[in-house]
């Protein structure tokens, strides 16, 4: 019996290889936009979770909390989690991270490059994450100073199949022996590395860490003993903090807490965070869309399997005259589901695996099937199909069983009204689906362009940055080498920097004195510059003066704030603050100069508090102004010179507008999605559309044919069948505004800076579904309104 309904299946696809070739590509197509989306949230879903003692490790953080702001840090002071070890039941160990102040000159023989992916690290390390050390001993290999462990890539690049063990590098000016090699850190985990220096080196350098309890820069995890609760340890922290840190000191307050490691990635994001963290709304929104794809495949597949039947119809009749029942004619069309989805399923996988590793570069992940357990996704996938198959089929199956011979010989049921409606429904359904992802895709793409073209309240065309690490690596003046730099045709102003807007900041705690005596104080971002950066980026003077060489002691002690900055203080207006006293770290001197608040942060954010202090020892980038002109010539004409001033350094060069366009990143990510998905929307709305088009074309063919015999002309009759079709696309248009319009406006809050939903774009998404919709009508119909009359006039 199985033998025959096999092939019984195999016929029929071949006599309806274009509905058999639609219905295996439209569900080819969303089981493939499934795997590829539910990849990208499985790996998401998998940050952190493969750490043995991850459900152990908990990482420390820190709340600043000021008169006029509160700071919610990832990072804690040096001495904090030695202490918790020390004098709080069940911690058992702890490690800590630092980053290195700027990037770090990795210098070994002739080889030379700038490494950003560093970071200190306790001994401790390997013993909490179980990084698989490869060579070297895990007790012992971050224990000194001057060690640092390279990850498996790192090492095999700069050694090339030489055991690096004892090799010493130049880091920074320091030399540094190699002591380990680990394997590569996964890339679903926010502790990303390509190098691992002792803690020990850290503290050589800043022998205040131990003790020094208002500096909080560190990434610090500790591990708990075996079923300790971290509540009760998150209940001592306020005693504990009060034993150590006292307030008045300088009147910031702060509070610790614990957080779950494998937590962290769809954690509250907070200052310091080593890698951006996730949302769980985002992956959530992915999944609505991979699951609206795959209904709208199954969707095409019962429309296209309904359309079938005007050819199948006397086939079924045949088979219930001889004694066929109808549980078995049922059972005929459930297997060809089944036989259908098994197909595809299998071109899915094959065409996944293809697409994975393009899919990850866009996302920047490495996603990949594991064929290592190969029989469990092979089950998977085998459920998989019996369940799509048995889901897309069930409805056809209940319709071609439910048709009595009588009627089909007689030309009745096979479009009852019913069932038509429940197909427009279906139909309806997709095109909603198709216009929301439309106008999405069209409106996250419209923000973007307005951020890409938003005045940040700072020049940044033609802005070239290089990145020298530190003055120290320089060997020569700032102002030698900006003397030589402006010589070069094309380069238009030259000013030093330790940082650009997009790239970071230095952070500290501003205290200014006013008249009165009273010292107010505030968290601020710091840029150290040179005379002309404030000028060469153009930020607004609103009050007081720039930074000028005819005042020798700007570089000494003059300190510029921004407005907020100036509000976050406490005072209501900029000239207010203007000559008053402050301290900033060990710096001391006098507020000349206020500037109008610019974006040099994502414009996800409000402008922060920062302030512009002059330490050319602290200079870690040049910023070179090049004419637009001959942008191409001018760099190389940079590069040669700086080879022939600086030629101990290389070249690391980026320009402004790519660092900008970094922070974006994510919502570039998922504009292309969402394009994607509504291209792929559309397509499979418009497959399950034809399969509508072709079934009603065909059940009206006699109305048809008696229409053009009574003198009703071509245009007419496709105008109305236009009018018929256009109904469920303007009822989808209807019921796709309200979720898509909720869900963008979400999304929007997301940003300081905003666009309003435009109207013309809600209208625009239903005008271009509704056009692709009458094309497909016409180009569907042309056949029955062109065909002679009498073909159909003559069937029976």
């Amino acid at each position: 019996m199985w033998k025959n309904y096999l092939k019984v299946s195999l016929r029929s696809f071949l006599r309806n290889k274009a509905n058999f070739l639609l219905n295996i590509t439209g569900l080819t197509a969303g089981v493939t936009a499934c795997l590829l989306i539910a990849s990208f949230i499985w790996h998401e879903f998998q940050y952190d979770k493969f750490y043995d003692k991850g459900d152990r490790i908990y990482r420390v953080n820190t709340d600043l909390i000021f008169p006029e702001q509160t700071l919610n840090l990832a990072l804690s002071a040096g001495p904090v989690s030695p202490a918790m070890k020390e004098e709080i039941p069940g911690i058992v160990d702890f490690v800590r991270f630092a980053r290195p102040q700027s990037s770090l000159l990795v210098e070994n023989g002739a080889d030379q490059r700038y490494e950003e992916e560093v970071l200190y690290a306790d001994a401790s390390v390997f013993a909490i994450f179980d990084f698989t050390m490869l060579t070297g001993d895990p007790n012992s290999a971050l224990v000194a100073p001057y060690k640092v462990v390279l990850t498996e890539s790192k090492a095999r690049s700069m050694f090339q199949g030489f055991s690096p063990i004892g090799q010493s590098l130049s880091i920074g000016s320091q030399e540094y022996q190699v002591s380990g090699v680990v394997a590569d850190p996964p890339q679903n985990t926010h502790l990303q590395f390509d190098m691992l220096l002792s803690f020990a080196s850290w503290i050589a350098e800043h022998p205040s860490t131990p003790s020094n309890w208002s500096w909080t820069p560190f990434p610090t995890y500790v591990l708990l003993e075996k079923e300790v609760d971290p509540t009760k340890i998150n209940n001592q922290l306020s005693a504990f903090l009060n034993r150590h840190y006292d307030a008045g000191e300088n009147g910031m307050q702060m509070s610790l807490q614990l957080q779950a490691f494998n937590e962290v990635h769809f954690g509250q994001s907070r200052l310091g965070e080593l890698q951006p963290v996730s949302k769980k709304s985002g992956l959530l929104f992915l999944s609505l869309i991979a699951g609206l794809i795959l209904l709208l495949a199954v969707a095409n597949y019962i429309n296209l399997s309904l359309a079938a039947h005007t050819s199948r119809t006397r086939e079924i009749g045949v088979r219930k005259t001889i004694g066929a029942s109808a549980s078995q004619v049922g059972l005929q069309y459930i297997l060809e589901g089944v036989l259908l989805s098994f197909f595809s399923v299998i071109l899915a996988v094959m065409i996944t695996n293809f697409l994975l590793p393009i899919f990850g570069n866009w996302y920047g992940r490495d996603l990949h099937f594991d064929f290592h357990q190969l029989w469990i996704v092979g089950a998977i996938m085998l459920v998989f199909a019996l369940t799509l198959g048995i889901l897309s089929a069930a409805y056809p199956s209940i319709i071609a069983a439910s048709l009595k011979p009588v009627n089909i010989f007689q030309g009745k049921g096979i479009g009852k009204t019913d069932r038509l409606k429940v197909r427009q429904a279906f139909t309806m359904g997709q095109f909603a689906i198709s216009i929301g992802l439309l106008l999405g895709a069209m409106m996250v793409h419209r923000q973007l362009d307005f951020l890409a073209n938003k005045d940040l309240g700072f020049e940044k065309e033609g802005k070239l940055v290089l990145d020298f690490g530190n003055m120290n690596a320089l060997e020569t003046s700032y102002e030698t080498l900006k003397r030589e730099l402006k010589t070069i045709p094309g380069v238009d102003g030259i000013s030093f920097s330790s940082h650009v807007p997009a790239e970071g900041s230095h952070n500290v705690t501003a205290y200014v004195e006013k008249q009165d005596g009273e010292v107010v104080f505030g968290e601020m971002d710091l840029f150290l510059v040179d005379y002309d950066f404030l000028d060469l980026y153009g930020l607004n003077l609103v009050a007081g003066r720039y930074f000028s060489p005819e005042f020798s002691q700007d570089t000494a002690g003059a300190l510029i704030l921004s407005e907020s900055a100036v509000e976050i203080l406490g005072f209501q207006k900029p000239e207010d603050i203007i000559g008053l006293e402050y301290s900033q770290w060990e710096w001391q001197g006098r507020v000349i100069g206020v500037v109008e608040d610019f974006n040099y942060q994502s414009l996800h954010h409000e402008p922060g508090p920062i302030t512009f202090q002059m330490q050319p020892d602290l200079f870690e980038n040049m910023t070179l102004q090049l004419n637009e002109s001959n942008i191409s010539g001018t760099l190389q004409l940079v590069q040669n010179k700086w080879a022939s001033t600086v030629p101990a350094l290389p070249f690391n060069y980026q320009f402004l507008d790519d660092g900008l366009a970094r922070q974006y990143v994510a919502d570039q990510q998922l504009a292309r999605m969402i394009s994607l998905s509504s291209v792929l929307a559309i397509l499979l709305a418009c497959l399950g559309f034809i399969g509508l088009v072709a079934f009603t074309c065909r059940r009206l063919a006699k109305n048809i044919a008696i229409r053009k015999i009574l003198g009703a002309s071509e245009r007419n009759i496709i105008t109305g069948l236009l009018l018929d079709f256009g109904k469920p696309v303007v009822l989808a248009w209807f019921l796709a505004i309200g979720p898509t319009w909720w869900m963008l406006s979400n999304w929007l809050n997301t940003f300081a800076y905003r666009l309003p939903i435009s109207p013309w774009l809600v209208i625009g998404s239903g005008v271009i579904v509704l056009s692709v919709v009458s094309l497909v009508v016409i180009w569907q119909s042309l056949s029955t309104v062109k065909a002679n009359p009498v073909k159909y006039l003559s069937e029976e």
